[in-house]
């Protein structure tokens, strides 16, 4: 089936993805209903420590975030490494620097401050219901977790991850003229094998054979192998290699199903695990190297619009659906056998278990990413309505501001439900799932008011999104 891409203009030069733009902004609003969900699972999943929890729990609110966590980061780090491409091919590596700098850095600063003021007193509140000293004391008296609990950033990671990696497209492409990319790209991995040896040397393959231990490492090496081939194929290593190599490299990792993207995800999750690699503050470097795989895919995916079409077509997008659907089903079997199998104490088969669950997880991810990027595509073809640019204009706000607001609003209905006060004022009992919904839609309504009248025409919205002029809108 022939269909039209979400072009701005047909054979335009400086083409504009619809599509993707409003992907972009759907995934943001997601991240609401993502920390929305977590205080109805916490305690379910024995992560009460770190996210406070409401009394009613759900099942089904926690089948939710792990479907929709599956694949939002993944895709947003894609689509950050496509428009990354775009933005260095048209205006150059200068106003690409200077454009991340005031975009993300900025922000980065300014409300990565705000929030790290805020995080602790909202999770203090959430799990004592009050923002007063002796809060502070009980909190400290229960050993929990207040770092842990967001970061010193919380949600506002991803914009730290995005700035490394912009980074290293910059040095990059910097010493492109005397070709050494391909050096550089090698030496990022070495560190990267060198800093994986370091982190589980003593850590959860400690005491448990040589062999064991020595295998995983192995896997690894080939991993980063792989991985550095499908981020860099097309993007920062097209000048280093020859164009036969190249070529031949694109055929095996922009296919119609990119094994090499779902192999790396799935490596990279299998060695993180359910026992996270010790942070190399202020990052975890696991988590890192899994964004990246993703970011230089997209970053190479920019020069493969033969691929992005290919995405939009029928029978691509069904193959994509099912492989990802198939996938993320055997991850929810896997997940659910480990699940009951932790009682037996058998740790050789919730190993194996674990490895197989983290691997579906991982082509899952991949999967679903290239298969939501398609049809989204095809869904907005040709399509260039005001609520999309609205959308995707006040995503980015939505994004930064979501986090504290979501967060008191649940740990609000947490307490007000302990209290019968929400009983009181409302006659009935409040499900988890019902206060989920309301925090969530109050949360986006917030968002868009705030966006729509203080941050649209303001000094922010000129940062995150450039300045505007209201007479010159439709």
């Amino acid at each position: 089936m022939a269909v039209k891409m979400s072009l701005e203009t047909v054979g335009n030069k400086n083409p504009r993805y619809h599509g993707l733009d409003a992907l972009r902004g759907i995934a943001m609003l997601l991240g609401i209903l993502v920390h929305a969900s977590i205080p109805y699972f916490s305690r379910l999943v024995n992560i009460e420590w770190m996210w406070p929890a409401d009394d009613d729990q759900s099942v089904v609110l926690l089948l939710l975030f792990d479907f929709i966590h599956a694949w939002r980061m993944p895709l947003f780090f894609l689509l950050a490494g496509f428009f990354a491409h775009l933005l260095l091919e048209r205006r150059g590596l200068r106003s690409l620097i200077l454009n991340r700098i005031t975009r993300v850095g900025l922000p980065l600063l300014i409300f990565g401050t705000i929030t790290a003021l805020l995080i602790p007193l909202l999770w203090i509140y959430g799990w004592t219901g009050s923002f007063d000293l002796q809060s502070f004391q009980n909190t400290a008296a229960k050993g929990l977790d207040l770092k842990s609990s967001g970061g010193v950033i919380a949600h506002l990671w991803f914009l730290y991850y995005l700035l490394l990696l912009y980074s290293v497209i910059a040095v990059a492409r910097f010493f492109w003229s005397v070709k050494s990319s391909l050096i550089l790209i090698f030496l990022f991995w070495c560190i990267f094998i060198g800093v994986l040896i370091y982190t589980y040397g003593a850590g959860p393959l400690e005491g448990i054979g040589i062999f064991r231990a020595i295998t995983p490492l192995i896997i690894s090496g080939a991993a980063a192998v792989i991985v550095t081939v499908a981020g860099f194929a097309t993007g920062l290593m097209r000048i280093a290699l020859r164009p036969t190599l190249i070529h031949y490299v694109s055929v095996v990792t922009y296919s119609r199903i990119p094994i090499a993207l779902a192999l790396g995800a799935a490596v990279l999750l299998v060695l993180r695990g359910e026992n996270e690699a010790k942070p190399i503050w202020p990052i975890n470097i696991l988590d890192l190297m899994y964004a990246a795989l993703f970011f230089f895919y997209g970053f190479g995916l920019w020069k493969r619009q033969d691929l992005i079409k290919m995405l939009t077509r029928t029978s691509s997008m069904i193959l994509l659906w099912t492989s990802s659907a198939i996938a993320y089903f055997v991850h929810l079997i896997l997940s659910g056998i480990s699940d009951s199998l932790k009682s037996t104490g058998n740790v050789d088969q919730l190993e194996l278990l674990s490895f197989l669950d983290s691997s579906f997880y991982g082509f899952s991810a991949a999967l679903l990413s290239l298969a939501l990027l398609g049809t989204f595509e095809v869904i907005m073809a040709g399509s260039n309505s005001r609520w999309q640019r609205w959308l995707a204009d006040s995503s980015y706000w939505i994004y930064i501001m979501h986090l504290p607001v979501v967060a008191f609003l649940t740990f609000w209905l947490a307490h007000a439900g302990r209290s019968n006060l929400l009983l009181t004022y409302t006659g009935f009992n409040w499900t988890a799932e019902g206060k989920f919904l309301v925090s969530s839609c109050l949360t986006i309504v917030i968002g868009f008011l705030t966006y729509r009248y203080f941050v649209r025409y303001s000094l922010i919205g000129a940062l995150l999104n450039g300045k505007r002029q209201k007479n010159n809108e439709s």
